[in-house]
């Protein structure tokens, strides 16, 4: 049975695991992990990049660092590995009013049409679908919760690996305590810096 760190990547990876924390179980950084698993990809003909069982949009996150390292390794078949094929999820087009919006309707709870009104919208301010629609689709992209939850609904239990990797979407920390059960800004911050430096992530992110 195949046990190199190429596999237990590749098959970590298809269960859904992110590839920072894939490559950092099997002991090997992250370059050299994704490296490898391409590889054992290669020589069994498996498909590239590995079909993930439990998809969640939350297993994309991460740093513009990581996104950029994973951007590099994910070229067609025959090509040289290592050269980018297009823009990083790093270089996507900003989308601050998007993110804007979900922090304000996350942070405040104020009405679509008042959110849309205060982020100056061109047009149809009343109905508060801008911002409802921007709001979503920057969760989505980003892999944040959808609906965004009531303050009833927020989790209570700490995540510090959720809080690393969702300020690499950019919100703020104040949202990110909100979202992964942090009484203040300030315990997120901390959680998350010291699940960088324990998983041997990027800090600051």
């Amino acid at each position: 049975m195949d046990t190199s760190s190429g596999h237990q990547i590749y098959e970590a990876r298809k269960a859904g695991a992110l590839w920072s924390i894939a490559c950092y179980i099997a002991g090997v950084a992250l370059r050299d992990g994704l490296e490898a698993a391409r590889e054992y990809a290669d020589v069994n003909g498996f498909p590239w990049p590995p079909p993930m069982d439990r998809k969640k949009g939350r297993d994309f996150l991460g740093t513009p660092e990581l996104r950029a390292a994973i951007g590099m390794v994910f070229v067609p078949r025959g090509k040289t590995p290592g050269t980018p094929t297009g823009k990083s999820m790093s270089e996507k087009k900003p989308c601050n009013r998007q993110r804007q919006a979900y922090q304000e309707r996350l942070l405040t709870g104020d009405p679509w049409a008042e959110i849309t009104l205060r982020l100056h919208y061109k047009t149809n301010y009343n109905s508060g679908n801008y911002a409802l629609r921007g709001a979503r689709t920057f969760a989505q992209e980003e892999g944040l919760p959808w609906p965004i939850p009531a303050k009833e609904d927020l989790p209570t239990e700490p995540n510090p690996c959720r809080a690393y990797f969702y300020r690499g979407t950019g919100i703020g920390w104040d949202a990110i305590a909100m979202l992964t059960g942090y009484t203040s800004h300030l315990e997120a911050w901390r959680a998350a810096k010291t699940w960088a430096e324990g998983c041997d992530l990027p800090w600051p992110i």
